[in-house]
């Protein structure tokens, strides 16, 4: 899992083994010659992360090439070493705190990175990494299905139309 572009975030919000992006974006395409399919997975609006932060994840999964990405808001599950993070630096109101979509909204306040351009991001992140490799329709589908899943009842009438219609 890619998870963060920011080497900084991986080290010391992440605690990820140390390696670089470079090391990544060789990986993957080694995996790729020997036909293994590349799926990353990406945490948008980390504690401490800004917008260049998330940019920088964005170029990252591109450069890497991937056949998918699964990608999420940063969700502060109590109970984890991240959670615990998150108030002892003050990031979220507990009380505030849903758990209907919570990997599709952003719940952090960060200095660095609006929620409204977290929210934002969850839905580009498609566009950023995959432009030009999927065609306009995919896209926009999958931007759309984002888009809805901030709103678990809109969604839902969207899949049953989409059954719907086949």
């Amino acid at each position: 899992g890619l998870e963060s572009g920011s080497e900084r975030i991986r080290k010391e919000v992440l605690n990820r083994p140390d390696y670089t992006n470079e090391d990544l974006v060789k990986f993957c395409r080694l995996a790729r010659q020997y036909e293994i399919n590349v799926v990353l997975f990406v945490l948008i609006g980390l504690p401490t992360e800004t917008s260049k932060d998330f940019l920088k994840t964005a170029e990252v999964a591109r450069a890497c090439e991937p056949n998918g990405i699964y990608e999420s808001i940063f969700y502060p599950y109590p109970g984890t070493r991240l959670f615990t993070l998150a108030m002892q630096m003050n990031l979220f109101d507990p009380v505030k705190i849903q758990t209907t979509a919570e990997r599709a909204r952003a719940y952090l306040k960060l200095k660095g990175f609006p929620q409204w351009r977290i929210q934002f991001e969850y839905i580009a992140i498609t566009w950023r990494v995959f432009h030009g490799r999927w065609s306009f329709l995919r896209l926009m589908r999958n931007m759309m299905y984002k888009a809805l899943s901030f709103n678990p009842g809109l969604l839902a009438v969207a899949q049953r139309f989409r059954a719907a219609v086949g």
